[in-house]
């Protein structure tokens, strides 16, 4: 039987997984007024639950507020803005994928990552284009098909390219 996970160990899981996964950690100081609007935005994306979100779930409104800001204000911007929960979570999982093929993780390295952190590759995410612009097929089939440690054959593309969160 497993033996239950202090909160020290727990939190220092999830700090380990969120640097592995690119993420910076920032300390926020929101009025409740600001929360309050925060919750606004996450009913108007579709979030299940906006009074209760978590700390991640926060992150990725707040990814969406600055895509939209900029979106606005820069003639140009390319970014399309993802505004509902499900593509706010595909783009936070094609981020973690580029910072994985950045630090040199092999494809079933990459889909290992994503599979043991649990992080849910949303059903809405359009895996065929995303594989083709990013050149990551074999990983994002590999966690499509909940099997990352299927075999990369020798045909597949090259780890380079250009990168697209979108």
């Amino acid at each position: 039987m497993d033996m239950p996970v202090s909160d020290q160990e727990r939190q220092r899981n999830v700090s380990k997984r969120r640097k592995e996964s690119g993420l910076v950690t920032k300390k926020l100081h929101l009025s409740g007024l600001s929360l309050a609007e925060i919750e606004a935005v996450a009913e108007s994306c579709g979030y299940d639950k906006p009074e209760s979100l978590s700390n991640e779930e926060i992150s990725m409104l707040i990814e969406y507020c600055i895509t939209a800001t900029l979106k606005a204000l820069r003639p140009g911007y390319a970014a399309s803005v993802p505004d509902s929960q499900d593509k706010q979570l595909a783009r936070k999982v094609k981020r973690v994928v580029h910072h994985r093929k950045r630090q040199d993780d092999t494809p079933v390295e990459i889909a290992t990552f994503i599979a043991e952190s649990g992080y849910p590759v949303p059903d809405s995410l359009d895996l065929a284009s995303y594989i083709r612009r990013q050149r990551t097929t074999d990983v994002l089939l590999g966690i499509i098909d909940g099997n990352p440690e299927q075999k990369v054959s020798s045909t597949s593309p090259s780890a380079e390219g250009s990168y697209d969160f979108d």
